[in-house]
C-alpha cells in the first residue's frame, strides 16, 4: 500500500507538473529539458517552485496590459489636436450653440411645457436613450453588412452609451470602460479602422458627439455653475434653465452619433465596393 500511495503520487505530480509546463510555455517561457537519473526528481521538485513563479508572472502580465492601455490612451491624446486641426469639421460647433439659443426660447416661452424643468427631463430621457438604440442597431446592421471593423468598434461605443443611459448615472463607469476599450483597441487596430479615420465627417460627428456629452456634464457636474461664481463673485447664480441645457445637449449628442453611424455605413459600403 505505502508503494501504491507512492506511486498515486507521483502520477499526479507529474501530470501537474506537465499542465505547467504548457502554461510556462504559452507565457513564454523556457525550460531547459531533463534526462537521466535526475528527470523524476526535478519533476517532483518542481512542484515547490510553482507558486514563486505564478507570483512573479501574474502581476507582470497585468503591469503589461496597464502599460499597453495607458500607452494608446497616451499616443490618442497627442495625436488627437493634430487630428482636429487638419480634419475636424470646425463649422459643426455652431450647430450645439444654436441648439442651445433654441432651448432658452422654447424653455422661456414654455413651448411643449418646457418651462418646468421635470417635463423637458421626462420627454428628453425617452429621446436619448431611443436615439442611442437607434445608433447601436444601425451600427450591428452595418457590420453585418460590410463587416467593416470601424463598426464593430463603434457598436462597443454605443452599447457603452445606451447601457449607462438604461442603468442610470451610477454607471457612468460602464461608458468610461467602452470608451477606453475602444481607443485601445482602434489604437492597436488602425490598419482595420481606416474608414473612420478616412472619413472626414464620419470622425468629425463623432468627436462633436463627444464635445456634447462633455459640455452637457459640465452643466451637470456644476462646473458651469462655480465658474459663475468666480465671475460674478456670487454663489447665488444658476444658469437659467441648465437642467433643460444639459438634457437637450445628451440629445443632441445621441443625433450625432446616430449621424456617425450612417456616414461610416456609407463609407464602408463604397469602400467595400472600391476594393
Amino acid at each position: 500500500m505505502p508503494l501504491l500511495r507512492g506511486q498515486t503520487r507521483d502520477f499526479f505530480v507529474d501530470r501537474f507538473n506537465g499542465g505547467m509546463v504548457g502554461f510556462q510555455r504559452g507565457c513564454g517561457h523556457r525550460r531547459p529539458p531533463s534526462s537521466g537519473c535526475c528527470a523524476g526528481a526535478e519533476n517532483a521538485n518542481s512542484y515547490y517552485h510553482l507558486h514563486p513563479y505564478l507570483n512573479n508572472r501574474v502581476p507582470f502580465m497585468f503591469k503589461e496590459k496597464i502599460r499597453q492601455v495607458w500607452s494608446s490612451l497616451c499616443s490618442f491624446a497627442v495625436s488627437l489636436p493634430g487630428w482636429a486641426r487638419q480634419n475636424y469639421v470646425w463649422g459643426l460647433l455652431i450647430v450645439p450653440c444654436l441648439f442651445v439659443v433654441l432651448m432658452y426660447y422654447i424653455s422661456g416661452n414654455n413651448i411643449f411645457g418646457w418651462q418646468n424643468s421635470s417635463y423637458c427631463k421626462n420627454d428628453l430621457e425617452i429621446i436619448h436613450p431611443s436615439l442611442l438604440a437607434c445608433a447601436l442597431l444601425l451600427a450591428a446592421v452595418g457590420w453585418i453588412k460590410t463587416r467593416d471593423f470601424s463598426l464593430t468598434c463603434l457598436f462597443f461605443l454605443c452599447a457603452g452609451a445606451f447601457s449607462r443611459e438604461i442603468l442610470g448615472q451610477g454607471y457612468s463607469s460602464v461608458f468610461v470602460i467602452a470608451i477606453i476599450g475602444v481607443i485601445v483597441c482602434a489604437d492597436q487596430n488602425r490598419e482595420r479602422i481606416k474608414t473612420l479615420i478616412n472619413s472626414k465627417w464620419a470622425s468629425s460627428f463623432l468627436a462633436t458627439t463627444f464635445i456634447c456629452y462633455i459640455a452637457s456634464q459640465l452643466l451637470d457636474r456644476g462646473v458651469v455653475k462655480r465658474i459663475g461664481w468666480l465671475v460674478t463673485m456670487d454663489t447665488s447664480w444658476k444658469p437659467l434653465y441648465s437642467s433643460n441645457i444639459e438634457e437637450s445637449l445628451e440629445a443632441l449628442g445621441g443625433v450625432f452619433l446616430v449621424l456617425t453611424v450612417l456616414t461610416l455605413i456609407v463609407s464602408a459600403i463604397k469602400r467595400k465596393k472600391s476594393e
